[in-house]
């Protein structure tokens, strides 16, 4: 299976993306990292509540958080809440999930092997 996405309007109406078939209370530790290389952003330090993680990225141009919780998995949404910034952390979620399951793959084949 291949890592995915689902937008949905979250908490004060604003547009969230759900991973699918990514649900692990890590997994925001990779994609802040996939982010920084791709996009030479900054990560701040990793906020753990008892059932949510959040990791905020920064770069001078966007301003996004990661969310992992218990009851929903991992997402992403920017903090601005325009409708330009979240047009572009979509595209740039989609090439960060191209890459995510770039590497899966790789991974799998070299387990198989």
């Amino acid at each position: 299976m291949k890592v995915g996405y689902k937008a949905f309007t979250g908490t004060n109406n604003r547009t969230e993306f759900l991973l699918t078939d990514f649900d692990f209370i890590d997994g925001n530790d990779l994609l802040a990292k996939l982010f920084c290389e791709a996009y030479h952003m900054h990560v701040e330090e990793k906020f753990d509540g008892i059932w949510f993680h959040t990791i905020r990225l920064k770069s001078g141009d966007a301003d996004y958080e990661l969310l992992w919780h218990e009851e929903t998995g991992n997402a992403i949404h920017s903090l601005e809440e325009k409708k330009e910034s979240t047009e572009v952390l979509e595209k740039r979620l989609g090439a960060i999930l191209e890459r995510l399951n770039f590497l899966l793959q790789k991974h799998k084949e070299h387990k198989e092997t």
